[in-house]
């Protein structure tokens, strides 16, 4: 009887869409996308790949979310969370969390240290919009892009505007959380300020190994920080713009299951800066952006002993710079060309002091309209260049179009890159600065049905995907004596297929919006070490092999109701696939009530996290919390 009901509201997320494609009819129209001047290579040079986009309805009932558990309901990307509130990391289609790239405004966020963003630290309710770019990237954006991007915008709207917001949050296992918000904006002139703090005792409850009760100790973490960005428009030609991100964290790292005591803490602190700036020539444009990023993370444990204690701290410095063209070659050609640098450096007692490494890169694409076909292509080429490497050229290509009626079609084949990190290169000991970097095909073909009713603002999608990536050199910590050393030791190849459906019925004043993901995906490892190896062909620890994800939004008069449901399938713990995790599924509900008095408005919401009250472990003897509770009052003026 396990979750019967959050299966059953499954099955009518699923059956309103088969019900919509029954309804819908008419032919589907590709419109092609005028020439404009946007900053966005992911809009205009990314033809043919997936790319998800929450809504601003999504973004808001969760905003008090972090970016992982923002994924793990919404997408089919993979998250691997170590205990509540602790090390979030995603993965895309197979590949690694080292594969995934993550922007701000543009700009590459992955710290030089380990290459890893850890997405409980990053605050959804931080950002205008998030994109999700499925498969290689390093065309367009450079190493790392291997699996996908995640990409964290602000778009300013140049008109008058005061809006402001405020409002706190309490939850079970002692937490509590504030925000605010103030956006000011007129003709020439957009500012935004947004800040956030939250803490946690995450005390909560759950079974040992000998299956006693247990309420988790040494677990509270704190969280504060805040975000400015502030723009200025210089006539109609000219756009000037700059940003701060502050954030600091702190945190216990509680005992795993296999652990009787633990008293390791962990502190991250980051300091983002950036500006842009953007000349219109007619149709041309000149845009520069630029940052600097600070990341210092300092790891404690006192142990048992002073050869078991470890006082880890890393601080890396990131300056990036891009300047790029863009121009119109013909009515139905556009073409794209820039240069970026970039420069890291660190230091840590963990490399015996201070590293650095500079790359430069030359990229160039190329957008291609065929208006007789209703489609459109792109061919994108990049060459890094990164001392001390031999860094792959990486062309892209990519289609897109209308095929019949209501079906249209993407493909893609792109090559892709990976640098190893500063953890990788100088770690000490075991560091290995004869790395080659990480390369990668990757492909992928997907079908599109829009089913739209025009009579009514009835619409639905139903999209599906198969995609494929072969990654040679892989990088992996091998044993060697007392220690591990990273070597190009492997080629992994994952592939698979993607299922998502999305609908939009409105009648009467409701609005009732299911979609549904499915995802297989097989990852394995293709290098045999030796005759002995009993990992060859084995899945990749922790991907799982199926994934299915639903949401269902119901909305009336200013009240919402959200469900959702993931189901995350078994995942092994051993390279030998010898020892697994299995399978769990876990609902969600959120009930939120709009109230507005003129220009002033109060956002009631509760939310029930894992209704169900699933027991179970997404990363190995690290339990996740039972049923628990959070309520929260926001205030807005507009």
């Amino acid at each position: 009887m396990k979750a019967i009901m959050g299966w059953l509201l499954v099955f009518l997320c699923f059956s309103g869409l088969l019900h919509a494609q029954g309804v819908f009819s008419g032919d589907s129209v590709v419109h092609l996308a005028v020439f404009e001047v946007s900053s966005e290579r992911l809009d205009n040079y990314a033809a043919g790949q997936k790319m998800l986009t929450p809504d601003s309805l999504i973004l808001t009932l969760n905003n008090t979310m972090n970016l992982g558990e923002l994924a793990e309901r919404y997408s089919s990307l993979q998250t691997k969370t170590y205990n509540f509130n602790g090390l979030s990391t995603i993965s895309f289609r197979g590949t690694a969390a080292e594969h995934t790239g993550v922007y701000w405004n543009g700009l590459l966020l992955n710290p030089s240290g380990n290459g890893l963003i850890d997405f409980s630290l990053v605050p959804t309710g931080y950002f205008g919009d998030v994109h999700i770019l499925y498969g290689g990237g390093s065309s367009l954006f450079g190493s790392g892009n291997i699996g996908g991007s995640i990409h964290l915008n602000t778009h300013p709207v140049f008109m008058k505007t005061i809006k402001a917001g405020a409002g706190m949050g309490f939850g079970s296992f002692g937490e509590y959380s504030g925000n605010a918000a103030i956006t000011l904006a007129g003709n020439k002139l957009f500012s935004q300020t947004r800040a956030i703090h939250r803490t946690s005792c995450n005390d909560f409850e759950y079974l040992d190994i000998y299956g006693e009760n247990q309420r988790q100790q040494h677990a509270l973490s704190r969280q504060y920080g805040f975000i400015q960005d502030l723009y200025v428009r210089l006539g109609t030609k000219l756009l000037l713009g700059g940003a701060f991100w502050y954030q600091d964290n702190y945190r216990q790292i509680p005992p795993s299951l296999t652990q009787t005591t633990e008293d390791a803490t962990q502190e991250d602190r980051s300091v983002r800066g950036m500006i842009t700036a953007r000349k219109f020539i007619g149709h041309h444009r000149i845009a520069f952006r630029g940052g600097l990023f600070h990341d210092e993370s300092g790891y404690f444990d006192p142990g048992s002993s002073e050869s078991s204690r470890i006082d880890s701290e890393i601080a890396t410095d990131k300056i990036n710079t891009e300047l790029q063209f863009d121009t119109r070659i013909s009515q139905y050609m556009d073409f794209s060309t820039g240069i970026s640098f970039i420069n890291e450096h660190g230091n840590s007692k963990n490399w015996n002091g201070k590293v650095f490494q500079n790359t430069t890169g030359i990229f160039a694409m190329i957008r291609v309209f065929m208006p007789s076909l209703n489609w459109k292509a792109n061919l994108n080429f990049r060459q890094n260049f990164t001392g001390g490497y031999r860094v792959p050229f990486t062309p892209a290509l990519g289609l897109e179009g209308h095929i019949w009626k209501p079906v249209s079609g993407k493909i893609s084949i792109s090559k892709n890159f990976r640098i190893p990190t500063f953890n990788e290169r100088f770690w000490v000991p075991g560091g290995n600065e004869d790395l080659d970097p990480e390369e990668s095909w990757n492909g992928e073909a997907g079908l599109e049905c829009l089913l739209t009713n025009k009579q009514v603002t009835n619409k639905g999608v139903v999209t599906m995907t198969v995609f494929s990536s072969s990654v040679e050199n892989r990088i992996l910590w091998v044993p060697e004596g007392s220690y591990s050393v990273p070597e190009n030791v492997k080629k992994v190849w994952s592939r698979g297929i993607e299922f998502t459906g999305m609908a939009s019925f409105s009648f009467n004043g409701w609005q009732i919006k299911p979609d549904v993901g499915f995802t297989y995906v097989k990852s394995t490892h293709q290098t045999k070490l030796s005759p002995a190896d009993d990992t060859y062909g084995k899945q990749l620890i922790y991907v799982p092999e199926h994934r299915f994800n639903a949401n269902l939004t119901i909305t009336f008069r200013g009240n919402t109701l959200l469900y959702g449901h993931v189901l995350t399938g078994k995942r092994y713990t051993t390279t030998d696939n010898s020892a697994y995790l299995p399978y769990y599924d876990v609902g969600n509900l959120t009930l939120s009530r709009d109230i507005d008095f003129g220009k002033h408005s109060f956002a009631l919401r509760m939310e029930i996290r894992n209704v169900w009250e699933e027991e179970y472990q997404a990363v190995a003897f690290y339990p996740m919390p039972g049923r628990y509770y959070r309520i929260s009052l926001n205030y807005y003026l507009n």
